[in-house]
This record gives C-alpha cells, structure tokens and sequence, in this order.
C-alpha cells in the first residue's frame, strides 16, 4: 500500500501557521509515497531482522504521525469559513492528475482530497504509475521515477502517444501568474513514442497560456517543488534501497541527494569551472584591450566621419529641394511672361486681321470704280460709232472724251497702283504675323 501526501497539514495556531507533515511535523511542502512492501526478494535472517525492526520504527514514526495529525483536532473550533480560507491559500496543491496510454493504464482521472490520500491495490495495478505521472508530468524524466532510460518507454505498449495532465491550485498570496492562470493551473505533457512530446500549460478555463517548459520550471521554483528529490517523492525503488543500505557512503550519498546538497556541489563545480573560463576571457580581452581601444579610436573616427558625410548628404538633398523650387519659380515666371506675350501678338493679330479687312474693303471700292469707268468707256466707244452724222462733233467729243479718259487712266492707273501697294501691305502683314507666331 502506498501513501501520497500532495500537501501539508497545516497548524492553524494564532498567526504562526506550522505545517504538520510525517513523522517529523517538519515545515516542507512535499510530495512523499512510501511503500512498506517488497515483493519478490528472498532476505537473509539478518536482513529479515533489520527489516523488521526498520519496519517497527516506521510504524513507531507513521504512529508519531498519527498523533501529530491528532493534535490537529485541537483546532476543530475553528469556524468553517476559516478553514477553507486556509485552504484556498494553499497554493501548488495537486488537485487531479488524468492519464492517458501511460504506463499500464489506458485512461486514469484521479482526484487528490485536501490532506493524505491513500492509494492501495495489487501489485502491478499501477499505484506507482500514479506518482510516475506526478513526476513525469512535471517536467521529471524516466530516470527519476526509476521506471526506464527514457520517457518512450512509460508510453503503454501497442500506443503511440501518451498523455498526462495534472491540476495544482493556484490562489492566495503564493499563486503564480494568477492573472493568467486563476485558480487553477494545469500542466499538459505528451509523449511520442517515436521521440519528441510537448508541453501545454494552461488557464482554470482551458487557454493555453505558454507550451515552453522553462515556463513548468519557473513555476515549480516558485511552488518550491522539487519532482527530483526523493524528500518530494519516495519511489518504491529508492525507499526499498533506503531500508536495504546500510552503508553509511549510501545512506550520506541519498543524504546529500534529498537536501540538494549533491547538486549544490555540482553547481559550485560548474561555476568553478564558469569561472574560470570567464577569468581566462577577461584575461585575454585585457592582453588585447589596447588594440581594441584602437580599433575603437579608428571605428569613433570613421563614425564621426560618416556622421559628417551624412549631414553634407542631408544638406544637399536640401539644396537640391531648394533648386528644385527655384527652378519651379522661375518657369512659373517664364510662362506668366509668355502668357502677356501672346496676349500681345494676339492683340497685334487682331489689329493687322483689322487692317487687312478695312484694305479689302477699300479695294473692292477701287475694283468696283474701275469697272465702273470701264463700263463707261465702252458706252462711249460704242457711242462714237453709232453717232457718224456726229463725228466731228463727235472727234471734239473724242477729244474730250481721250483727255477725260487719259484722266480716267490716270485715276485707273492711280487705283490699279494703290491697289498694288494694298497687295503688297498685305504680304508683309501676314509675314510679319505668320513671324510672330513662328
């Protein structure tokens, strides 16, 4: 039979709060099986006899025990509400571990009460498994529950991957992230058969709140829980080599593994040996801190340089905004000054478009004058002809006529030349205007 003990019996006497735990009432948080049978090894009578009196003394301290936890009925006065306040603050108690493909169970959900919980079954039902899980579960490896080399082995034969869940409370004032977690945090492992698993760590409500397993460490610190120290947990291998060592360097080795002082001596060791590769390192960087200041003296002068450079970048990129703009101005003044140039040579068009209609007009005048005088030299001509009877009247008549019509030359001639003179204007306006528009 086996007993797990997921939290300590607390003394609720006045304002100092003892926990009442074992044979010792000693103030731990532990997590502690112990297995009072060994099956299967046949012991000589000397064993037989110091097992047997190993045996009186555990049940003389299970009795101390007993009566520790008697004591307790003392404060049974206590109102109710007191107590489950008591209770609510005791933070990093298991609450239920479920398993699933682990070890000889298919599926498990076993739920811890307040205090001790006692765990019984035949051999091989897997009462130790349920410790395993608990070890496993948070972040302990196969060798420390002593059940195989790796994790791949607890994984129940014929299954490919194993699961484990485990519940610890997380209220009062020691609760842990309680922010993200609330009251409940709950610690999620698989196992691959073929290598490999993960970590989920998650809220009362399910979230997922981190898969890292620094997080599963972090939090076992600030619980003070400690899966690899046979104090925590007392396998059934360990405590049946316990009881069987009577070597004082076996009982000293478990001894120096129970209080961490075994790994409080290795951790001195690798920070020895940190420290003195960390000596050697700043011995090295001061034998070459000279051409490292240098460097440094070389590199602040390239900095100083390129900061330099970047200043004479930045004030051309605004010079060159500058001309950008000026260059802008000036077209801008460009075209308003070719606007009131084609304002102009507008103007100038439209008078020499004046000009040209007021001369075609004076010169259909002319045109009109001319055919006029033609018309009426050829009534006159056709009038000299018919009139013989008047001929020499009509000779006087002609010689009045000729000196009428060399004035009526002259006039025509006068027309015909203004009328060249008009053509010729004319040219040189629509030269001049087809130039300025050129």
């Amino acid at each position: 039979m086996s007993v797990l003990r997921p939290q300590d019996k607390e003394d609720l006497d006045g304002n100092n709060k003892n926990k009442i735990f074992g044979p010792s009432c000693k103030r731990h948080k532990r997590l502690s099986v112990y297995n009072n049978s060994i099956n299967g090894t046949q012991l000589s009578q000397e064993q037989r006899s110091q097992d047997e009196e190993d045996l009186e003394a555990t049940t003389q301290n299970f009795t101390t025990s007993l009566k520790c936890l008697k004591n307790v009925d003392h404060y049974n006065s206590k109102s109710s509400e007191q107590l489950q306040e008591q209770e609510d603050s005791a933070a990093g108690i298991l609450q239920w571990v479920t398993v699933k493909n682990f070890m000889c169970h298919d599926h498990l959900n076993f739920t811890f009460s307040p205090n001790i919980n006692f765990v019984q079954g035949r051999n091989g039902s897997g009462k130790s498994a349920i410790a395993s899980a608990v070890v496993v579960g948070l972040g302990g490896t196969a060798r420390d529950t002593n059940r195989g080399k790796n994790t791949q082995g607890l994984v129940k034969y014929g299954k490919q991957t194993a699961t484990i869940e485990i519940a610890l409370k997380n209220t009062g004032k020691e609760a842990f992230k309680h922010e993200l977690y609330g009251d409940t945090i709950i610690v999620e492992r698989k196992i691959q058969i073929k290598g490999g698993g993960g970590y989920k760590i998650k809220a009362k409500n399910g979230s997922v709140v981190s898969v890292k397993k620094d997080e599963v460490q972090r939090m076992l610190d600030h619980f003070n829980i400690q899966v690899d120290n046979p104090i925590t947990i007392l396998n059934q291998d360990m405590s049946r080599d316990f009881l069987n060592t009577a070597d004082s360097k076996g009982l000293y080795k478990f001894f120096l593994k129970a209080t961490q002082l075994q790994q409080m001596k290795d951790d001195y060791n690798h920070l020895q040996k940190a420290l003195k590769i960390s000596s050697d390192i700043i011995q090295n960087r001061k034998e070459h801190l000279p051409l490292l200041k240098k460097e440094v003296d070389e590199q602040r002068t390239q900095y100083e340089f390129s900061v330099s450079l970047n200043d004479k970048r930045k004030k051309l990129h605004e010079l060159r905004k500058e001309l950008v703009w000026a260059m802008i101005i000036q077209a801008e003044k460009e075209e308003v000054a070719s606007h009131k140039e084609l304002e102009r040579h507008e103007s100038s068009v439209k008078a020499v478009q004046d000009k040209i209609s007021s001369y075609a007009t004076k010169s259909e005048e002319e045109q009109n004058l001319y055919r006029k005088i033609q018309e009426e030299l050829n009534n006159i001509s056709s009038k000299i002809k018919g009139l013989s009877s008047k001929v020499k009247k009509a000779r006087e008549d002609m010689v009045d006529a000729k000196m009428k019509h060399k004035d009526k030359q002259m006039q025509f001639n006068t027309a015909e030349r203004k009328i060249q003179n008009i053509q010729k204007e004319i040219s040189v306006l629509k030269e001049a205007v087809e130039r300025d528009y050129n």
